[in-house]
């Protein structure tokens, strides 16, 4: 009988899954039916009270098998294995509840937020924004979790209900076996089996009602992608900007604070007061505009500072170490461009300097040299410092121009233009020919160009021949006929005090014809006339010959018949 009994308990248990799934309803446990629903609070409470005394349990026991074990005297190392396999067995076990527990309060798993490493520090950097993402994505995520949570506590709930129908079925025929005292032992762990389901089963029937309250919650909480977008833009992008604004007026307002204070002082005479020598002013000058960056800079750090605003005060001091980086390979360029502004470089204040083809004066050397050409139009040009480092200067005299013309001259180029100069700028050159046409050159085409400045007296040179016959006359008076004819001709144009001296000379005997070379000096108020004025010479010149009976030479070849042989 008893036999017959235990072979029908081992058929009833093996038979728990394939009776629970062939059975389409099975009978639910008559205490679990028995339970009323639980509140969420209520819920909450009996997980964490069943949740603490599993922990104290485990630990209790964990504690009374160690106390045990130090009463063996000898343990063989089968001992020692079993008590510290037993021992990760409890830690496991106390993990894994306080994390129930744990999860009790708050279902997400939170992140550890222990580690003070390099990716600590960065996320404490970028707080602001990953505070404001993980915000946007942790009501998503939450409800993701909860619903999986959801599911696999109906998945176990409908595992447990089936055990406890099977085992519910194996204790109905065990009582109605006839030896009850034979089952008892049978019964009492049916029964202990029992106890643990429905115990476990209310266990998660609590929890599936404190993730459904919580999922209500976060679905009832939940917002659009619009307020997290104008939350971050409120709380990052706006506060970030204003940050960023304050800083930069501080460190302009610093700036020019210390500049006004640097021109208040220069405007007290102090360099004059201390008699201080130059090398020494212009050391002070540099040294308090180093300063005035490194107080400027200090001053945005003080306002990132007080702001709290990590993120840009890192980005800064990143900025800030990385040009410290930088020059430590243009260190020599600045050495250099510290000894220009000391007046101890190349260029030197004061001195002349070719830059693009013309020359310049340095009137002032600073972080934004001053240089100026006097002879042009908007002649003053404003250079920085990099610019002047490539540049050598030289002393100049009194007698050096600084530019071939000035505006108002006349001038003839070696392209045969001739024109009045209206004006020459470091750009451009403007010329305007006799007719009112303009001719733009750039400054330095015009220099190319060879300019002969007419306006500081000039001279028209003119050849005139005359045939051979007239040998007589080149070498007595013709020459002197000649110029005085050309003098009177000439009072016909220019005034007489514009004609300096008129020369006819006997140039050379040329293959047909003697030459005369005519000179006429003109001061420069007869420059708008020297076209006119060589033309008039030759006009002048055949006058005279004609009314002189004076032969005009011309190109002629001469043939000579060779004599006939006999």
């Amino acid at each position: 009988m008893f036999l017959r009994c235990l072979l029908y308990i081992y058929v009833g248990l093996a038979a728990l899954p394939l009776s629970a799934q062939d059975q389409p309803k099975p009978p639910s446990p008559p205490a679990v039916a028995a339970e009323p629903p639980l509140s969420p609070e209520a819920a909450r409470l009996h997980l964490l009270r069943t949740a603490v005394e599993k922990r104290d349990a485990a630990r209790a026991e964990l504690e009374k098998e160690r106390a045990r074990f130090k009463n063996i005297v000898a343990p063989t190392p089968e001992e020692k294995g079993s008590l510290v396999e037993k021992e990760e067995k409890f830690e496991a076990l106390s993990r894994e509840l306080n994390r129930e527990l744990s999860s009790v309060s708050d279902p997400i798993n939170l992140a550890d937020k222990g580690d003070n490493g390099l990716e600590a520090q960065f996320r404490e950097v970028v707080k602001p924004a990953l505070e404001i993402v993980n915000d946007m994505m942790k009501q998503p995520r939450e409800i993701a979790d909860l619903r999986r949570g959801l599911e696999q506590l109906k998945k176990e709930i409908a595992v447990l209900d089936k055990a406890l129908a099977g085992l519910a079925k194996t204790d109905e025929e065990v009582k109605a076996g006839k030896d009850a005292k034979v089952n008892a032992l049978l019964t009492a762990e049916l029964k202990r089996q029992t106890d643990a389901c429905q115990q476990s089963r209310s266990v998660k029937a609590s929890q599936l009602v404190v993730f459904e309250s919580r999922l209500h919650e976060l679905l009832a909480e939940r917002q659009g992608f619009g307020h997290y977008a104008a939350k971050l833009w409120s709380s990052l992008v706006l506060q970030t900007m204003l940050n960023l604004l304050l800083a930069i007026a501080a460190f302009i307002g610093v700036l020019l604070l210390l500049r006004l204070v640097r021109r208040w002082l220069a405007r007290r005479g102090l360099r004059k007061r201390l008699k201080a020598t130059p090398f020494v002013a212009r050391a002070v000058d540099l040294l308090f505009h180093v300063l005035s960056v490194l107080a400027a800079i200090a001053a945005a750090f003080v306002v990132l500072w007080i702001n709290g605003d990590w993120l840009l005060l890192t980005l800064a001091m990143l900025l800030v170490a990385g040009l410290i980086l930088v020059s430590r390979h243009t260190l020599p360029r600045m050495m250099e461009q510290a000894r220009i502004i000391l007046n101890l470089g190349g260029v030197r204040e004061g001195e002349r300097i070719i830059w693009h083809g013309l020359p310049w004066l340095v009137r002032r050397l600073h972080f934004f040299s001053t240089l100026v050409n006097p002879a042009l139009t908007g002649g003053t040009v404003r250079l920085p410092l990099r610019a002047m480092s490539d540049l050598l200067s030289r002393p100049f005299g009194t007698k050096e121009k600084w530019f071939p013309t000035d505006e108002g001259d006349w001038v003839e180029l070696n392209d045969g233009t001739i024109g009045k100069v209206v004006l020459q700028t470091p750009e451009n050159v403007q010329i305007v020919p006799v007719g009112g046409s303009f001719k733009n050159y750039t400054t330095t085409d015009f220099l190319a160009r060879t300019p002969r400045n007419l306006s500081h007296n000039f001279r028209v040179q003119s050849r005139f021949g005359l045939d051979y016959r007239h040998t007589s006359d080149v070498l007595g008076d013709a020459p002197e006929i000649l110029a005085t004819a050309l003098r009177e001709g000439y009072r016909q144009l220019v005034d007489a005090e514009h004609l300096i001296c008129v020369d006819v000379e006997f140039a050379e005997a040329a293959a047909s014809s003697l030459d005369l070379m005519v000179l006429a000096d003109f001061t420069g108020a007869a420059a708008p006339h020297y076209a006119e004025l060589h033309r008039l010479t030759q006009r002048l010149c055949l006058e005279t010959a004609a009314a002189h009976g004076w032969t005009v030479a011309f190109p002629q070849l001469v043939v000579h018949r060779a004599e006939p042989t006999t």
